[in-house]
Order: C-alpha cells, then sequence, then structure tokens
C-alpha cells in the first residue's frame, strides 16, 4: 500500500499511527515521478492489513482512478464507528500491558 502526500509530517503521522495499532513498519521515500511538485510516499507492505482494509470496504489498487463510497456501517452511525476505535485502541493498550507482565514474570 502507498500513501502519497507533499507533507513528511503528515506521513510520518500515518506511519506512527500504523505502527502503534498493527505493529507494521513503513517507509517514506521520495517520489520522482510526480509531475505536481515534490511529493512523498509512505509504503506499507503487509498483506493482512491489506486484506483487512479490503474486507471493511477500501477497494484495491489506485483510489485516484476508481470511485468508492464510505462503507454504510460507518455513514449509518458514525458515534459507533469512533466508540468502536476508541475501544480496539483502549483494548490494544490493555493487551500490551498484559504482554509486558507477562514477559517480566
Amino acid at each position: 500500500m502507498d500513501y502519497t502526500s507533499k507533507s513528511k509530517k503528515e506521513l510520518r503521522r500515518f506511519s506512527n499511527q500504523i505502527y502503534l495499532l498493527f505493529k507494521i513498519k513503513s517507509k517514506i521515500r521520495p517520489n520522482n515521478g510526480n509531475k505536481f511538485g515534490e511529493t512523498f510516499n509512505l509504503g506499507i507492505n503487509n498483506k493482512l492489513l491489506g486484506r483487512i482494509l479490503n474486507q471493511l470496504g477500501v477497494p484495491y489498487g489506485a483510489k485516484v482512478l476508481k470511485e468508492f463510497l464510505i462503507p454504510e456501517w460507518i455513514l449509518e452511525d458514525k458515534e459507533y464507528f469512533r466508540n468502536l476505535r476508541e475501544e480496539l485502541l483502549l483494548a490494544k493498550e490493555l493487551l500490551i500491558q498484559v504482554q509486558k507482565v507477562l514477559l517480566s514474570e
């Protein structure tokens, strides 16, 4: 998966979020083929994450060339989606703490 932006700061922020959520490393590199000025690509190489995103409604391929809609399950209840995201983050943090305790024993 590649994400393109003029802002390295934004790509670093996104890269950090992906790492915090999934422990998947990514790489930022210059995009030399862009006619719109200096841009950068964030590359994330992980088949499982790609499959998960696809199952959640994100299409494969270049999103700027494909028409796609935001999945209904997000549009129907944005508050539920926000709460779900927060709960997943809290569960992840709890698992990390449990793992630390288990590894220290």
